[in-house]
């Protein structure tokens, strides 16, 4: 709903989620909704290239934006009910716009497009999604009507307070990892005070933040894959909450009852699983690195022109934000319909996803954990070890007129949402509901050993070859395959063998949904 309700006063938009059922979009969050920068994540899928193998999960980063802020405010709506945090309504506001703003940079496909395009073309390192949303946001502050809303609620007549919160909105959405330095409090927005509210859209701390919450839940509902984390899950820990001292930076943090471990823990297992079966879904890395290809095939055929008239390609758009913001999924689209000659190898690529002419998977190779420690360079650069070892086969294929695009090696890098070095529960503070006076404290290193081991992290490799090839050719690359990974103290202890011992049909394996 929107407009004037009686009496004058701005009535509150609401709209249905299939996730939250029904949130409020007071003002002034209605009003960055309606923005050409916030409604082109509308075109831009939550989950990339995972809607080609499990189609219901086809939203959009516009629907977990709106999820995401939802779950801040009832988290808002908590600290506010302890009077010692003296939360204020421009708190409330500057968290929930973060919130609602924090995938606002996300490019083409999500992250495909910072991910592994990127560092295919070789310009990974630099720009990032948080870097896009933080960009966008100092673009939508200056447009009119959102300054205007922007100004009423957040103290637009002392400027120099005005121009504070605005730099707290942008600090939150990717806090510094490290908020106190040689005892300096490190952010501008908020003193150190109030350094729990940076702990709601992005915790560097522990990782369980309301960015998580909403997509794990929204993810496996809209893909159809069933996990431990629930909405009931969630409200349980949010209605829980306390802050506290953190007994190690000297800041006050989020805290977790203790009685809500299990149900943090689901959540950390959850986004594990989601990985391991959706986000990385041996179909779905596939397809990602075939549109890969095409967008590599396309990028010295395809250009966005700004107001000057000046073009930048697919890999630059970032580099003017007007252009980015004009570009959204629909790119794939542009490519397969446009009549430039040029683009006939790209769209090849898209055809061949359209019409399930997809690799086989021959090789799979999972890694021990006890080698994770040799294996964490590897996992942190998976992309690029990944293309070097297939230019490499595509290089000793050639007596075997193997090509480039007969050859796909995937990494997929599984862990439990920190990092391979720790488990988020291991990072989490809790605290004893049932005391008077409770202290923050890190849950029981038994507890920690036995249900959230460091040692979950998961890297495999997978060889994928075009179906043209000779049994003998296979044959060939994937002991190159395999050998290549020896080579990089990696024990190969398992082979899937080729994939035509299992039944298929013309257009692919039979079922996709497998592992």
């Amino acid at each position: 709903m929107s407009g004037r309700a009686a009496g004058g006063t701005q009535a509150i938009r609401r709209v249905n989620d299939i996730v939250h059922t029904s949130i409020a979009l007071p003002r002034p969050l209605d009003v960055l909704v309606d923005t050409v920068e916030f409604q082109r994540l509308r075109n831009v899928k939550q989950l990339g290239a995972a809607p080609y193998v499990f189609p219901s999960g086809n939203h959009s980063r516009f629907t977990h934006s709106i999820g995401t802020c939802h779950i801040a405010q009832l988290v808002l709506e908590k600290l506010k009910s302890d009077a010692s945090l003296a939360v204020n309504a421009e708190d409330v506001i500057c968290v929930s716009i973060a919130a609602l703003c924090h995938d606002i940079g996300h490019g083409p496909y999500s992250h495909l497009y910072d991910g592994p395009f990127m560092a295919a073309i070789g310009k990974d390192g630099g720009w990032t999604h948080e870097a896009g949303s933080k960009a966008i946001l100092r673009r939508m502050f200056e447009k009119e009507k959102v300054e205007r809303a922007l100004r009423e609620c957040l103290g637009g007549n002392d400027e120099e307070r005005y121009k504070r919160n605005l730099e707290f909105i942008v600090e939150l959405i990717s806090p510094p990892e490290k908020m106190v330095i040689n005892g300096k409090w490190m952010c501008k927005g908020r003193p150190r005070e109030k350094s729990f509210l940076y702990d709601i859209v992005s915790n560097v701390h522990d990782g369980f933040d309301v960015d998580k919450f909403d997509y794990v839940l929204r993810d496996s509902l809209l893909a159809g894959f069933g996990i431990r984390f629930s909405k009931e899950s969630m409200l349980r820990v949010v209605n829980n909450i306390r802050v506290l001292p953190c007994p190690t930076l000297g800041i006050r943090r989020i805290c977790f009852a203790s009685k809500t471990a299990d149900e943090l823990l689901s959540l950390a297992d959850s986004r594990h699983v989601l990985h391991a079966r959706v986000y990385q879904h041996k179909t779905v890395g596939l397809i990602e690195a075939m549109i890969v290809k095409a967008f590599i095939a396309a990028e010295p055929h395809i250009s966005f022109k700004n107001k000057n008239g000046e073009q930048f390609k697919l890999s630059d758009i970032h580099a003017d934000y007007d252009v980015f913001c004009s570009v959204d999924d629909s790119v794939l689209q542009m490519i397969m319909t446009s009549e430039n000659a040029n683009l006939e190898r790209a769209k090849s690529y898209l055809t061949a996803i359209a019409e399930r002419d997809l690799a086989r998977r021959v090789a799979y190779v999972e890694c021990a954990p006890s080698q994770s420690d040799k294996l964490r360079n590897i996992g942190k650069d998976r992309i690029k070890v990944a293309q070097t070892l297939q230019k490499q086969l595509v290089e000793l294929g050639k007596e075997y007129q193997v090509e480039d695009d007969d050859v796909y090696v995937i990494c997929r890098r599984i862990y439990s949402g920190l990092d391979d070095y720790r488990h988020p529960m291991s990072e989490a503070l809790v605290y004893d509901n049932k005391e008077k006076a409770p202290v923050a404290r890190r849950l029981d290193k038994t507890w920690l050993e036995l249900r959230a081991s460091t040692h979950t992290t998961m890297i495999s490799f997978a060889l994928y070859l075009s179906r043209r090839l000779t049994e003998n050719t296979v044959d060939f690359l994937r002991t190159e395959f395999e050998a290549a990974l020896e080579d990089k103290g990696i024990e190969v202890r398992s082979n899937e063998g080729p994939s035509p011992k299992r039944p298929r049909t013309d257009k692919g394996d039979a079922e996709e949904n497998n592992n």
